[in-house]
């Protein structure tokens, strides 16, 4: 996974092409990873709980997940914050 132009680029086992997350659901992504609710993400990004809702239903289409968790474990979040963890201990 890498971040450009405030777009997650994420590489998926047996696809050629990277997947795209648009600026707005790596936005909803990573307020999810940091631990927000839909509402609290509604409600930061001045959007409707249902735009959250269908954001994360194309964010776990285009990854082809169908939990949250299995999305941060794709983008590599739980990783991240194991070693960002190890560095403050």
């Amino acid at each position: 996974m890498t971040l450009t132009e405030n777009r997650y680029q994420v590489l998926l086992p047996g696809r050629e092409q990277p997947v795209l997350l648009t600026p707005r659901e790596s936005k909803v992504v990573t307020l999810m990873m940091l631990g927000d609710r839909a509402k609290e993400i509604a409600w930061k990004l001045k959007i409707s709980l249902h735009t959250v809702n269908s954001h994360m239903a194309n964010i776990k289409d285009k990854l082809d997940c169908s939990t949250n968790f299995e999305v941060g474990f794709r983008l590599g979040w739980f990783r991240h914050y194991q070693e960002t963890s190890a560095m403050h201990n």
